[in-house]
């Protein structure tokens, strides 16, 4: 996910609406809002790089099309 082109408001939002998983949502939020590297989360969380790897895939496309519904409703409403 490029982070670059969604706002810090809507990462936060979107990842406390999909991610149920409070350890997921930690390094999600830890990826995408602080740029932690995949490699430092994966110490900080005691895990695999490559495990660092799929919980970001597995995510990805349900938080950019959270946040893409998010904006067209926004934009549909006024």
């Amino acid at each position: 996910m490029c982070s670059f082109l969604y706002t810090k408001d809507e990462i936060e939002y979107a990842i406390e609406q999909i991610v149920h998983d409070a350890r997921h949502r930690a390094l999600l939020q830890k990826r995408y809002n602080d740029k932690t590297t995949i490699e430092r989360l994966a110490e900080e969380f005691e895990i695999e790089p490559r495990t660092v790897s799929d919980v970001l895939a597995k995510y990805r496309k349900d938080l950019e099309g959270f946040i893409l519904w998010q904006r067209n409703r926004r934009e549909s409403f006024y």
